[in-house]
């Protein structure tokens, strides 16, 4: 929980009431109604991390030849092979990309601009 969301909501005509006893009067109003103003608030004021750490584990598998290749059936097929690791993964805009300019950061959002790296590759 964020301190955002530890304040109380209510409409701003309400003013001056105790937000305890406004949200008493809407006793059948469901949490997930309570919370949706912090659904959309929360992104605006919080930083989303660039960093992220990624585990991993992956199997190569065996079907034998008789059996179709996109249904798995334990004991028939086998495991060749196993492999497990992390990575860590970085967010970053591109200063040369062309997108960028004349982009007007008032109306639009940079998500869509941010490419994904590797950094740090680990394997078990």
């Amino acid at each position: 929980e964020t301190e955002v969301c530890g304040e109380y909501l209510i409409p701003q005509a309400e003013g001056g009431v105790n937000p305890a006893s406004w949200w008493a009067g809407f006793t059948l109003t469901g949490d997930n109604a309570r919370e949706s103003p912090y659904n959309h608030l929360l992104p605006l004021l919080t930083t989303r991390s660039h960093v992220y750490r990624t585990y991993y584990e992956v199997e190569k598998l065996q079907q034998p030849t008789n059996v179709p290749a996109d249904v798995w059936t334990e004991g028939v097929g086998k495991v060749k092979a196993r492999l497990r690791g992390s990575l860590r993964l970085f967010r970053y805009l591109d200063p040369n990309d062309s997108r960028l300019a004349g982009l007007d950061l008032g109306k639009a959002s940079l998500e869509p601009f941010f490419r994904l790296g590797i950094e740090e590759l680990e394997e078990d």
